[in-house]
């Protein structure tokens, strides 16, 4: 339908942690869009990591590392949160105004310390530029889809979303995403000619908020579609959910 233009791609690491662990690795949860070697992210072009959103129980310290980083130095990333579950307004690592680069074929490591003994599970959500962030001005408009799809734990699933408006025809710039659920831990977009799917953590509560920069410019856009084929989303849970909505910032282009 349109030609790939979202400007990042979203995904998420996760592992049970070892009592005591020190910057032991976290394995890619694999979607569709992503490309793995060895349990890693394996990028098939070069990348800028824009944000990064880590989280769990006794987590004491994040690592971002590829073969490049380490002939430098690894990334040690702050800030983080400290929970098994997303707060409202979460502490998260922006790089998007200064991003690490990243090259193709060199697979990206995430590593997480346990500080108190135990074997919680951590979290570590990155949005992955893939070209230049842009976003379309103009008026802003915003959708709201719903879906009850039973979506298991630690895993990607596809949920056809019921939209609560029929928009004028036309196309539209996806321009953020605010998915709230449960027991979520992100979600993503699939949207019509993407390869990509750019995403945002999800929010557990209808009163919450995301961290800013997921409702400015610094990301980009998340794609173009128009309205003979509306996106659909993929949704990761920590635990088994069943109702799914997400708000959707979108702008009228054509």
């Amino acid at each position: 339908m349109q030609s790939s233009v979202a400007s990042y791609h979203t995904c998420v690491y996760s592992a049970q942690k070892t009592a005591n662990a020190v910057l032991t690795s976290l394995d890619l949860i694999v979607g569709s869009g992503d490309t793995v070697s060895n349990k890693q992210y394996f990028p098939n072009q070069d990348m800028e990591l824009r944000q990064l959103l880590a989280f769990g129980t006794a987590l004491g310290a994040v690592r971002v590392s590829t073969p490049k980083l380490r002939s430098v130095a690894p990334l040690d990333v702050y800030p983080f949160v400290v929970g098994s579950a997303i707060p409202t307004n979460a502490n998260i690592a922006d790089m998007s105004r200064n991003p690490v680069q990243l090259f193709a074929t060199e697979p990206i490591d995430v590593q997480t310390s346990e500080s108190a003994g135990g074997t919680p599970t951590h979290w570590a959500i990155l949005n992955l530029g893939v070209r230049q962030p842009r976003r379309s001005a103009g008026p802003r408009y915003r959708i709201i889809g719903t879906a009850s799809v039973a979506v298991p734990a630690n895993a990607w699933t596809t949920c056809p979303l019921t939209y609560n408006v029929n928009l004028p025809h036309g196309v539209y710039e996806i321009q953020s995403i605010t998915p709230i659920s449960a027991n979520g831990v992100a979600a993503r977009l699939i949207v019509p000619g993407e390869y990509y799917r750019p995403g945002a953590p999800c929010l557990n509560s209808v009163g919450d908020r995301l961290p800013w920069p997921f409702y400015d410019s610094n990301l980009g856009n998340l794609g173009h579609f128009d309205t003979r084929a509306y996106p659909q989303i993929e949704w990761l849970s920590r635990a088994a959910d069943t109702s799914q909505t997400v708000y959707m910032d979108l702008c009228k282009i054509q």
